[in-house]
């Protein structure tokens, strides 16, 4: 009752609270899960640590490990890189990289595996087979759809595309979309776009509140919901940036943007959406 009461007493803003006290939620959480992985990191430093010593002295034996943390945007500080006696400067000798370089490098590993992993999962869930029971020609008779096959060829190969083992195409998306004849709809609008000029990190740019709305956008089941549209009758359009391949959602009532912004294959943008 108290919650129908809420929803009609403000009718076109509870969204926007239940939104901003989950982000609330989610920084408040924020601390206490960082201090608690550090914690853990550090033991597991020290039991590790602990034990390649133990083995070489033991057995003279040489090694070496890389220890990061995968949660991007709240691990960064999470790095080890640890070697045996015998073993110093293994990483500069075989990967022409200093101890902080391979910790960096490792860590843009795992947090890009960690994406694929992500939109792989997406993908799978919209594109599982949703099967329905349908009556046949003939008295009794039925016969099992798979939504699945109902996709265009070109729409599943462009999910399996980004969901490949390579890196997720985050500052060649546009260039990407429009050679797919693909157009992206419900972008946040207050969210980075792909492509766009920020710390030149590509996805990693993203805030945790940036994150949570775009997830929230993808999860979203209403009108507002993240989808693609296959338009090949555009596609010209879309390679000579005559036509938009991200439109993003309409800006909230309080937002300086007074349209929707759109942003093109050649990553101009306009405000007229």
């Amino acid at each position: 009752q108290c919650y129908k009461c809420f929803k009609n007493w403000y009718p076109n803003k509870y969204i926007d609270f239940l939104e901003t006290w989950k982000e609330t939620k989610e920084l408040v959480d924020v601390g206490a899960t960082v201090s608690q992985c550090q914690q853990l990191f550090n033991k597991s430093v020290k039991n590790l640590d602990h034990l390649f010593s133990s083995l070489s002295k033991a057995h003279a034996i040489k090694g070496s490990y890389i220890l990061a943390g995968r949660i991007i945007n709240q691990d960064g500080s999470l790095g080890h890189a640890f070697t045996t006696a015998g073993a110093e400067g293994f990483f500069l000798s075989w990967c022409r990289a200093d101890t902080g370089e391979i910790i960096g490098h490792f860590k843009a590993h795992i947090y890009n595996k960690v994406s694929l992993d992500g939109v792989t999962k997406f993908f799978k869930s919209t594109t599982e087979a949703a099967k329905e029971i349908v009556a046949g020609e003939g008295k009794g008779k039925q016969c099992t759809v798979d939504d699945k096959k109902d996709q265009s060829n070109e729409d599943i190969s462009f999910g399996l595309k980004f969901a490949s083992q390579k890196l997720f195409p985050w500052k060649a998306l546009l260039g990407q979309l429009a050679t797919n004849m693909l157009v992206m709809y419900n972008w946040p609008v207050d969210v980075v776009f792909p492509g766009e000029d920020c710390c030149g990190k590509g996805i990693s740019d993203l805030t945790l509140a940036e994150c949570s709305k775009l997830i929230a956008a993808l999860t979203n089941a209403s009108s507002s919901m993240l989808y693609i549209c296959h338009l090949p009758k555009m596609k010209v359009a879309l390679i000579e940036s005559q036509a938009p391949v991200i439109i993003s959602t309409l800006p909230s009532h309080d937002s300086k943007l007074l349209k929707g912004k759109h942003l093109f294959a050649n990553h101009t943008i306009d405000y007229l959406g």
